[in-house]
């Protein structure tokens, strides 16, 4: 189970992908959670529990739940983007801390469409480009499918 803390008092647990924002932070899909370790290491929980995941549902920090998310994106204006894999969708998370899905329905499939009309299959990796849109890398479907900003 994951811990936070400053520097070596903080514990991960399963991390797997990282991503940095313009400011210097760290974002770290860890576990069935997003931590955030900020420039001075101080390591904090954004969303999700330790040790709970299940399906999707939205909500703020610890209210939301995930099921392994695999990586993490910062676009320019600090929105936080999660690979939520077994879930089968990609998670926004705001600056304000509050979580919901803009693409995947829980079911797998690969399209592209706006907002939760996609459908994701097991989303292993993120990027943003400059203009803002998300571009996944889907493992399950052997695809890459691109999230148009909104």
């Amino acid at each position: 189970i994951a811990f936070d803390g400053l520097g070596r008092e903080a514990r991960f647990f399963n991390p797997k992908g990282i991503a940095v924002d313009k400011a210097g932070t760290l974002y770290v899909a860890d576990g069935d959670v997003i931590r955030k370790v900020t420039p001075e290491g101080l390591v904090t929980t954004l969303a999700g529990t330790p040790g709970r995941s299940g399906a999707v549902v939205n909500g703020i920090g610890p209210a939301a739940v995930f099921y392994t998310p695999s990586d993490v994106a910062v676009d320019f204006m600090g929105n936080v983007f999660v690979a939520d894999f077994n879930n089968n969708a990609i998670r926004m998370i705001t600056p304000a801390g509050l979580v919901y899905a803009i693409a995947g329905s829980g079911s797998p499939g690969a399209t592209q469409a706006a907002g939760n009309a996609g459908l994701i299959n097991r989303p292993s990796g993120l990027s943003v480009d400059s203009s803002g849109a998300i571009w996944v890398a889907a493992a399950g479907g052997n695809a890459i499918v691109s999230i148009q900003p909104r």
